[in-house]
């Protein structure tokens, strides 16, 4: 079996604006049957390659898409019906893709991760403080796991990217 014929698991969520407009619950049989520990923090990467950060977590009844969610939620103007379907990688990413109430593919839209670190980094330099706060880190994190993403999708397509 060649490396291209690797299968990632995916699921889909129906949105429900009173259900999942601050997190979304990824399904346990999902969470069971990846091999890997699934990351603190993940990055959503749509079609368009726009990225948004989110971290994960635990609740009583599973595992949870939550800070960053509700940031995806109005970047893309989820709406009441919309089908979200989530690939995951194996590295930190979930590839995502949108389907309105038609059945068809929504446009995406929204902020990337690059286009947020620039207005984070106006704000705290407008404030006076320190660049070196944990916003910083968190950037830095992502932006390590998104290089390392496109590092694996290089190999998978037969660059020579390096993990």
């Amino acid at each position: 079996m060649g490396s291209s014929d690797v299968k990632y698991p995916e699921f889909f969520n129906v949105f429900l604006p009173h259900l999942c407009s601050t997190n979304v619950k990824i399904p346990n049989a999902f969470v069971e049957n990846i091999s890997k520990k699934i990351p603190k923090k993940v990055v959503l990467k749509s079609r368009s390659g726009k990225l948004w950060a989110v971290a994960l977590g635990e609740m009583e009844d599973g595992l949870y898409m939550q800070e960053g969610w509700s940031r995806f939620v109005m970047d893309n103007k989820l709406e009441a019906g919309d089908f979200v379907v989530f690939k995951y990688n194996g590295h930190h990413v979930f590839d995502v893709i949108i389907f309105g109430l038609s059945g068809c593919e929504k446009e995406q839209e929204g902020s990337s991760v690059k286009e947020k670190m620039a207005d984070e980094k106006v704000k705290a330099n407008k404030r006076g403080k320190d660049n070196r706060n944990a916003s910083d880190g968190e950037r830095a994190v992502v932006k390590r796991k998104v290089n390392k993403s496109r590092n694996y999708e290089k190999q998978q397509q037969g660059g020579m990217g390096l993990v």
